[in-house]
């Protein structure tokens, strides 16, 4: 598993947990051994790197036919050449604004 860090995080340098590093942004970590895999997907799940290649899910998707209010598939209008209506793009996925809901003690 490789990673690249986002944000600068600390975490387990060893199996045993008793030395700890600074794993610094903009830098890519490669897993050799299972223990820093969890401690990778640990960074990726709470939004301190991003996973690269293998695993790493699709960063763009396809393009899917267009339908019409009742589930058909729409037609190109021949009328605009520069337009193809039969097809429509990918949306970007939404990012996550804001602060996390606060817990209620």
């Amino acid at each position: 598993m490789k990673i690249m860090m986002v944000k600068t995080a600390s975490g387990k340098a060893r199996e045993d947990g008793a030395v700890s590093m600074k794993y610094l942004a903009g830098t890519q970590y490669e897993a050799t051994e299972k223990w820093q895999e969890k401690v990778f997907s640990t960074l990726v799940s709470l939004g301190f790197a991003n996973e690269i290649g293998g695993n790493a899910g699709p960063t763009e998707t396809k393009r899917k036919r267009a339908r019409d209010a009742k589930g058909k598939l729409k037609a190109d209008d021949p009328s605009t050449p520069d337009v193809n209506e039969a097809w429509e793009e990918p949306t970007p996925p939404k990012k996550k604004r804001g602060r996390p809901p606060k817990v209620k003690k």
